[in-house]
C-alpha cells in the first residue's frame, strides 16, 4: 500500500506498506528521494514500510492524523 506524490520536484509517500522498496524501484525512484510521509491512518500495511525510509543519516518529515 502506497502512492508517491510529486510536488513542487520534492516527492512524497502517501503511506508506506511492508514492499515499499519494490513500490518505489518500480516507480523510478530512489528511496533517497523520499522527502516526507503522510500516514492516513494506523494500520500496519500503510506505516510498515517506514523502517526502511529511515535507514541512513537522513531525515524526512513524517504527517499524520490527529488519531
Amino acid at each position: 500500500m502506497g502512492s508517491l506524490l510529486s510536488y513542487l520536484d520534492h516527492k512524497y509517500l502517501v503511506d508506506a506498506g511492508p514492499d515499499i522498496d519494490f513500490l518505489t524501484e518500480a516507480l523510478g525512484t530512489d528511496l533517497s528521494e523520499i522527502r516526507g510521509l503522510f500516514i492516513t491512518h494506523a494500520h500496519d500495511d500503510h506505516f510498515a514500510g517506514l523502517t526502511s525510509l529511515l535507514r541512513g543519516e537522513r531525515k524526512i518529515s513524517l504527517y499524520t492524523t490527529p488519531r
